[in-house]
């Protein structure tokens, strides 16, 4: 498998001998090739985004409200996109973390 390069702010010398060797969802592992002969891995730590206040407010507002189904429908989506200015992606992602997290399972202990 061929290694891609990744573009890098280490330092301009090493900008060509920059080679992705992991690629996972939080991290990303690297090597870098230093005269030809040596070679350091370097982990960076891709940084996590979050919603502003505003946009948890309206998410949460929606989910709330509509807790006994809590799944938007195709037209709601599009108005909490345009409220919000966050992609359906995410939206989506939001809505399923959010179900895992905020709804309890019903147990039957009788």
């Amino acid at each position: 498998k061929k290694k891609k390069s990744l573009d890098l702010p280490i330092n301009s010398i090493y900008d060509n001998n920059v080679n992705v060797i992991k690629k996972k969802k939080k991290s990303i592992s690297v090597v870098v090739n230093s005269n030809g002969k040596n070679f350091n891995f370097v982990k960076f730590n891709k940084k996590r985004n979050f919603f502003n206040r505003d946009v948890t407010v309206e998410l949460n507002r929606w989910f709330y409200t509509n807790l006994d189904n809590p799944y938007p429908s195709k037209s709601e989506k599009k108005m909490l996109i345009s409220k919000t200015n966050i992609t359906k992606k995410q939206l989506e992602t939001w809505f399923i973390n959010a179900r895992r997290r905020k709804t309890k399972p019903i147990s039957n202990d009788n």
